[in-house]
């Protein structure tokens, strides 16, 4: 992913993630980051910083590692591994009409807002 620097680009990612989140609450919340793009994705922007902040505080694990050496790491689990990528070419979108506000309810507290 080439743009993950530019904060629309991540919220185009950071909607869907939390939208399938909510859709399963008592999945597991990962969210997957190569480890080459991590410092693009997160500490180039204040704006950046505080997603990061909002993502952690909403028990969403964030993997400094590819899915598939996550996968293949825990081909041993027990539990149904459910594993969805985002393209690239996503808008906006949700599964949900509330998502979006459901994230921004979740976000201002974690920002001290």
């Amino acid at each position: 992913y080439n743009n993950v620097h530019h904060f629309p680009h991540q919220m185009e990612v950071i909607y869907r993630c939390w939208s399938l989140w909510r859709h399963f609450p008592h999945a597991e919340r990962l969210f997957f980051i190569r480890p080459k793009m991590f410092r693009k994705f997160f500490l180039t922007s204040s704006f950046s910083r505080g997603m990061h902040k909002v993502l952690q505080a909403n028990n969403i694990s964030i993997m400094h590692q590819t899915a598939r050496s996550y996968k293949d790491e825990n081909r041993h689990r027990h539990q149904a591994l459910l594993m969805v990528f985002v393209l690239q070419n996503i808008r906006f979108e949700t599964n949900r009409d509330d998502d979006m506000d459901n994230l921004r309810q979740s976000a201002l507290p974690a920002l001290g807002l």
